[in-house]
């Protein structure tokens, strides 16, 4: 028995044993009997009030015994719980965010969720009985959903990209502090030369310079990690750390400010600026970027047109845009730029950064709500299927009594469980739908996340499109759901009918019969 959602593994199991509760409660106190009591009433009234007296009781022997046996077999296949399964048959498989991966399924014993730990569904069942008929209405509904849901054509998640790149930031104190320290020893400096020496105009670098940035863009000099900073002499591979940074141990080449022979020299060195933000195991971006290693696999898959090295470059851009970091200055900051704090280049960038902080601040607002809406939306549909199918599960005893076993409660139960169901293919399908829209937004490999380091308002288009195409998710079930319902209920309520009226209209043309024959023997008796 395959479900679509881990909670779902317990809700299918508990459904049916509280099933089998109810179901056995009525059967013990014989309530389960008075639908066939109500079956028999029901004909006696109704043909006796239609036809002659004569024959009444043949067309309610006849109506009562074929109802009753209509009923006996519903209570037979789809009332009585006599189709055993384990609790390891509810199995469930969740997708693959790539065609490389292996699909694992799971079953209530080996899960990859909290589901059935720590008091919650703890105690399901280990076996439950089902009826025969809701066993068939569920396999078949599962195996429909299943099969329509493997033709959609396969496609990256691109949704939870662009949400994870507007959650990404650092959050450790102790990089945090790292960066405003390099920020402060590196980037300032390397920012403040660069707009005195204008190197893209003048210099032995002009070529090299203009080569880059028309590489990485007219941007790249504004933020820590500048390519033309790491790559130009004179910048990074010349400036260093001012105080020992963690990770680059001392080096008598390097950190001639201690003798090597002192035995208070520090364990750890001032490391050149290119060198502590590159290096690979230590440097400032890696420590960025293994701190949201999830995403930067959803960026491997997402992106993979980019090298390792830009996908990390834009990533660590993405994350210091996104963190609000502090600045400490100190005062050959200052001095470096022959400016005064008041109007120098470092004064000049920091009121920039809190002109732009409250800007990012006041257009995300309303983004960041939606996002969290989305997702609220994306991870309760499931949990609301699950609850949703369990109840129908539950109330199925007292749909079949109140309805005296008829076959079109039974139908509208069946159609009721698999409009549900089919409900996984439906977000499916906006899923798909979503993506692909997406995909036409940033066709280029870096366009989502280079979208997201330009500005927040000039993202407004983009988001906007996006926010309209997360109600999708809502349009697409509730479409279904009106459609089918519409059909299923006209459905039921012709057979309905057409049963009604098969009955009726037996016992009127018998009642006419017999009306025309007591007319016939009224006038001849008259001849006579």
């Amino acid at each position: 028995m395959y479900v679509d959602s881990y909670l779902e593994m317990f809700t299918t199991l508990f459904g049916w044993l509280f099933y089998n509760n109810l179901w056995y409660v009525l059967k013990d106190t014989g309530l389960l009997l008075l639908p066939f009591i109500g079956i028999v009433l029901d004909h006696l009234i109704n043909y006796k009030n239609g036809v002659e007296a004569g024959d009444a009781e043949d067309l309610a022997t006849k109506g009562v015994m074929s109802e009753l046996i209509i009923a006996t077999f519903i209570i037979m296949f789809c009332g009585v719980p006599y189709m055993n399964f384990q609790a390891t048959e509810v199995v469930f498989t969740p997708p693959a965010m790539d065609d490389s991966f292996l699909l694992s399924s799971y079953h209530v014993n080996s899960l990859e969720s909290t589901f059935g730990t720590s008091g919650s569904f703890e105690n399901h069942p280990i076996e439950v009985n089902v009826p025969v008929f809701w066993w068939g209405v569920h396999n078949i509904s599962v195996g429909v959903t299943h099969s329509v849901m493997a033709g959609v054509p396969p496609t990256l998640d691109l949704r939870k990209y662009i949400e994870s790149l507007n959650r990404l930031t650092v959050k450790d104190p102790e990089i945090r502090k790292e960066v405003g320290a390099f920020r402060r020893d590196c980037y300032t400096k390397a920012l403040s030369k660069y707009n005195d020496d204008k190197p893209f105009e003048t210099g032995p670098y002009v070529a090299s310079v203009g080569a880059i940035l028309l590489l990485q863009g007219e941007e790249d000099p504004y933020w820590m990690g500048s390519n033309v900073f790491i790559n130009t002499p004179g910048y990074y591979d010349s400036l260093r750390a001012e105080t020992s940074v963690d990770g680059f141990l001392f080096s008598a080449l390097r950190d001639k400010e201690w003798d090597v022979a002192d035995p208070n020299k520090p364990v750890n060195g001032r490391p050149f600026c290119d060198n502590w933000w590159s290096n690979t195991p230590d440097g400032l971006r890696k420590k960025i970027i293994d701190e949201n290693d999830w995403i930067e696999t959803l960026s491997a898959t997402i992106e993979s047109a980019l090298s390792m090295a830009d996908r990390q470059d834009l990533l660590a851009q993405v994350a210091l845009n996104q963190t609000v970091g502090s600045y400490a200055p100190r005062g050959y900051d200052f001095a470096y730029s022959n400016t005064s704090p008041n109007d120098g280049v470092v004064s000049k960038y920091a009121k920039m950064g809190a002109k732009k902080l409250i800007a990012v601040t006041a257009v995300t607002k309303e983004r960041i709500a939606h996002e969290i809406d989305v997702t609220i939306l994306l991870n309760a549909a499931p949990i609301l299927q699950a609850f949703l199918l369990m109840l129908v599960v539950i109330f199925i005893p007292f749909v079949l009594f109140l309805s005296k076993y008829s076959i079109s409660a039974v139908l509208a139960v069946a159609w009721a469980l698999f409009s549900f169901r089919f409900l996984t293919a439906c977000w499916m399908y906006a899923w798909w739908l979503d993506q692909n829209i997406i995909a036409a937004l940033y066709p280029s490999s870096g366009d989502i996340t280079t979208g997201a380091l330009v500005s927040p308002s000039a993202m407004n288009s983009s988001q906007d499109l996006l926010y309209l195409l997360s109600y999708l998710y809502i349009v697409i079930p509730l479409m279904f759901t009106i459609v089918t319902g519409w059909a299923g209920y006209n459905v039921i309520r012709g057979l309905g009918a057409s049963t009604m009226m098969g009955g009726l209209s037996s016992a009127g043309g018998k009642g006419a019969n017999g009306a025309m024959n007591a007319a016939k023997q009224a006038i001849a008796k008259k001849g006579k």
